[in-house]
This record gives structure tokens, C-alpha cells and sequence, in this order.
């Protein structure tokens, strides 16, 4: 939690579509998403942390983005950022968002899935790609860290950012208005 401390800080802003902090388009495993939403993080109103994409193939999709089976968020940090920091902060709101303590099997899945993070340096990028409803998977500059095919666990995960207690407030308002 002490390493998550910055993220708590963190205000974020809506960024205009036409800027180029995250591409207009992806395609990954031969599957092409469009950025229908994107945000700027930043700490302290004036450093930026990271620009974030969300992708869908079809961006008009009005179901709640926890429950599509094929969406992709693109964080593109612009400043170092340790392992220790995602795996922090995946474990609170993953966790807060469960009205009962996780089961052994969820929070070993989380445990596994989160130690595929690593180290981040300026304008390095992760793909959290869920995948068809059946499957989470994890990218590091568009090379494949690891994977969740625990089909619960996967749509789960996205709670981080868009369940009751999102881990940044205003990037799930935006991604979910």
C-alpha cells in the first residue's frame, strides 16, 4: 500500500480524441480495436503518468464495459514506474471491490497474474487485453508477459477500473460515460 500511496494522489483529465499519446488504432492478435475513450493521469495536475486508451471493435457497444467479453486498455507511461506499484494497487481494488473476502483459488489467479508485471520506463506501454470473454492477457510493448484463462477471474480484473472502487475515480467517468 505505501507504493500506492502516489497513485492516490493521482487527478486525471480527459485528452482531446486527435491527440496521438495513444494510437487511433491496434491491432492485436490479428483482431483490430479502434480508441473509442482516453484519458491523461497525471500527478499533482502538472506531471503526467500515463496516457490511457481504451479499445473496443465497435465503440457505439452502450453495455457496461465490465461486461463486454472483448475490450483493451493501453496504458503509455511517461515516467519510471516499479512493479511493486501495479501489484500494490492491483491487489486493493480488486480486492475492495468483493463485498466477501476472495476465495484461496482468486487470490492465488491474482497473485499469479500480478507478478507478471515489471518495471516501467518513459513511453513504455501495457496492453491489459480481454479476450473474448475467456481469457486476460497481459503485454509489455506488445510483447506477451502472460495470460489468466480463468474466464471469472478475467472480466473481474477490469473491476480495478471500473468497479465501485476504481483505483483513478475519473478515468472510469470517463470511460464509462
Amino acid at each position: 500500500m505505501r507504493t500506492f500511496a502516489l497513485l492516490l494522489l493521482i487527478n486525471s483529465f480527459a485528452v482531446a480524441a486527435n491527440d496521438k499519446k495513444v494510437p487511433q488504432q491496434l491491432t492485436i492478435e490479428n483482431n483490430s480495436y479502434s480508441l473509442c475513450k482516453q484519458h491523461t493521469i497525471r500527478y499533482a495536475y502538472v506531471i503526467k503518468i500515463a496516457y490511457v486508451g481504451l479499445y473496443m471493435q465497435d465503440c457505439d457497444q452502450n453495455e457496461n464495459l465490465l461486461e463486454l467479453p472483448d475490450k483493451l486498455i493501453r496504458f503509455n507511461y511517461q515516467v519510471n514506474v516499479k512493479a511493486d506499484v501495479f501489484i500494490d494497487a492491483a491487489e486493493e481494488f480488486f480486492s475492495k471491490n468483493f463485498n466477501q473476502p476472495l476465495s484461496f483459488e482468486k487470490t492465488q489467479e491474482l497473485n499469479r497474474f500480478n507478478q507478471l508485471y515489471e518495471n516501467i520506463q518513459p513511453s513504455d506501454y501495457y496492453d491489459i487485453y480481454h479476450q473474448d470473454g475467456q481469457k486476460l492477457k497481459l503485454f509489455k510493448n506488445d510483447k506477451l508477459l502472460g495470460l489468466s484463462e480463468n474466464v471469472s477471474f478475467a472480466y473481474q480484473y477490469f473491476n480495478i477500473w471500473f468497479g465501485k472502487y476504481p483505483a483513478v475515480k475519473p478515468l472510469k467517468r470517463n470511460f464509462s460515460s
